[in-house]
């Protein structure tokens, strides 16, 4: 990124917003059957279409790259604790599958975070217990949205 930047002048860059943005469909999970007839996905943006000159201007490329350093610094626990789709509940049929699941994820983050020291084997009743933790805060946000949102912004229910 940083040759990127060194080497290219910032007028130059254009941006696409992952709503907009054709490969991210697949990593949010949309159905192959629903790509077949997604025209986003054999298309491209609609502006694709039109004269390099009319496509959209993104001002804040600048504010895009420091967002995605920051995104780089949140705790890995939340970025798994936000990632966890409703559906990863109903998929497993039991909780020890869940938790073993979650644990191996969250193995799988520690694991690319520190290359000097990679965890392999059984999982650890402390991995075991952090996934629980994932689990229930996941749950708790899921099912008490509004009262998490009224103590972070009252501080109090």
């Amino acid at each position: 990124m940083n040759h990127i930047q060194e080497t290219t002048n910032v007028e130059a860059w254009n941006h696409i917003s992952s709503k907009k943005n054709p490969a991210d469909l697949v990593s949010r999970g949309v159905d192959a059957n629903i790509l077949r007839n997604l025209s986003l996905w054999w298309n491209g943006p609609n502006w694709l279409q039109l004269e390099e000159t009319s496509w959209p201007k993104c001002e804040d490329i600048a504010d895009i790259s420091e967002e995605k350093k920051a995104v780089n610094h949140t705790p890995i626990v939340s970025l798994l604790t936000r990632t966890i789709q409703e559906e990863v509940f109903t998929k497993f049929s039991s909780w020890n599958k869940l938790q073993r699941v979650v644990a191996c994820c969250l193995r799988f983050f520690h694991n690319c975070r520190h290359k000097n020291s990679h965890v392999q084997g059984t999982l650890s009743p402390s991995e075991l217990n952090e996934a629980t933790l994932v689990c229930v805060k996941r749950a708790q946000t899921d099912s008490f949205m509004k009262e998490k949102a009224d103590l972070l912004e009252k501080g109090s229910l």
